[in-house]
Order: C-alpha cells, then sequence, then structure tokens
C-alpha cells in the first residue's frame, strides 16, 4: 500500500511509557531575603545622573573650546592673507610707478635696448591726399613721399 492508513490498530504496543523526571531546582522552606537596601539604590541613581550629567556637560565644553580653537586658527589664516595681500599691493604699486616714470623709461630704453634720444626732429604735415600707389594698386610710400616733397 502506498498510503498510511487512517487509523492505527497497533498504537498501543508501541506507545512506551516516557520516565518522571524530577524537577532541576529544589524548595528550601525559609524566609525571603529583603535584597538591597532602597537608600543604597537612591544613592547609586543619583550617582550615576551625576556621572551623566557631568559627562554631557564635559562634551559640550570640549565641543566649544575646540570650536573656539578652530575659529582662532581661521582668523590667524584670514590675518596673514590680509598681510600678504596688503604687502603683494604695496609692492605692485611701488612697480608701477617705476614703471610709469619717464626717465626710468629712457634709462631702460638706453641701457638694455641700446635706444638713443634723436639728434634733431622734424615733422611731416601731409595734405588730404598724398597717397600713392604703384602698378599692381598696392600703396607705395616711397611714391607718396615724392607728391609730399613735389609739392
Amino acid at each position: 500500500m502506498s498510503a498510511q492508513p487512517a487509523y492505527r490498530y497497533d498504537h498501543a504496543y508501541r506507545h512506551e511509557a516516557q520516565p518522571v523526571s524530577s524537577p532541576d531546582f529544589r524548595v528550601v522552606p525559609g524566609r525571603r531575603s529583603e535584597g538591597v537596601d532602597p537608600l543604597i539604590l537612591r544613592g547609586l541613581r543619583i550617582a550615576l545622573a551625576l556621572v551623566i550629567a557631568f559627562t554631557a556637560l564635559g562634551c559640550v565644553r570640549i565641543a566649544f573650546a575646540s570650536a573656539t580653537v578652530s575659529a582662532s586658527i581661521e582668523g590667524s589664516q584670514i590675518s596673514a592673507d590680509i598681510e600678504s595681500a596688503r604687502s603683494t599691493g604695496n609692492s605692485l604699486e611701488v612697480k608701477e610707478t617705476t614703471l610709469s616714470s619717464t626717465q626710468n623709461l629712457k634709462d631702460y630704453a638706453k641701457k638694455n635696448l641700446d635706444m638713443v634720444a634723436p639728434a634733431s626732429v622734424e615733422s611731416l604735415v601731409l595734405s588730404a591726399d598724398v597717397v600713392a600707389t604703384d602698378e599692381a594698386g598696392n600703396l607705395s610710400l616711397s611714391k607718396s613721399l615724392s607728391v609730399v616733397a613735389g609739392e
């Protein structure tokens, strides 16, 4: 048969008696112990609350101290940056004054560029249209100067 029968007739023979085990504890006659004194418990609770409060205050104090130190460091860094910017501005102002001086420009041109002042100065006044072109249609300076000289 492939299925289990709905009711077994041999269960009485298979049923084994369960051994009765004794409990793992014993009862000792006597009175109940009172435990810890309530005054001691109250004192421990108050002490624990004080420890927690002082710890929290210490953490807050450390947080304020670290914020103060970081603000001080940032302030000194900003002061150093301001001083650096001021000294750079002063040096740039001196350099601008030096470079804009005409005497310094003349000295620089003589020393470094071997330039000298001209011996004589002449002015050339051109009439309205003195521009001349060559045969190819390009502008010619020599022809323009000869036109000016011919006038």
